[in-house]
């Protein structure tokens, strides 16, 4: 993998910055998914009042570098705020 980043010119920081970026976006949206109970996409969570509302963007510092990220975003009943 790190040979076929060097050739198409993404340096193999550049690669595990990327798949770095990519785990932690997945992992935030599973648990996202876990705490609302409905995975993106699923009509359950129409009208549920507690629902995904967008992605905001993030750079994280890690031992491989910056990276960036979409952190998802919800939206919750002013009832339920602390």
């Amino acid at each position: 993998m790190l040979a076929d980043a060097e050739l198409a010119g993404v340096p193999a920081e550049g690669l595990l910055q990327q798949l770095t970026a990519t785990v932690l976006e997945r992992a935030l949206g599973a648990e996202l998914d876990e705490h609302l109970g409905y995975a993106k996409g699923d009509p359950a969570g129409n009208g549920s009042g507690n629902s995904r509302n967008g992605h905001y963007g993030k750079t994280v510092t890690t031992v491989a570098g910056r990276c960036g990220s979409r952190c998802p975003v919800t939206a919750m009943p002013a009832s339920s705020r602390g």
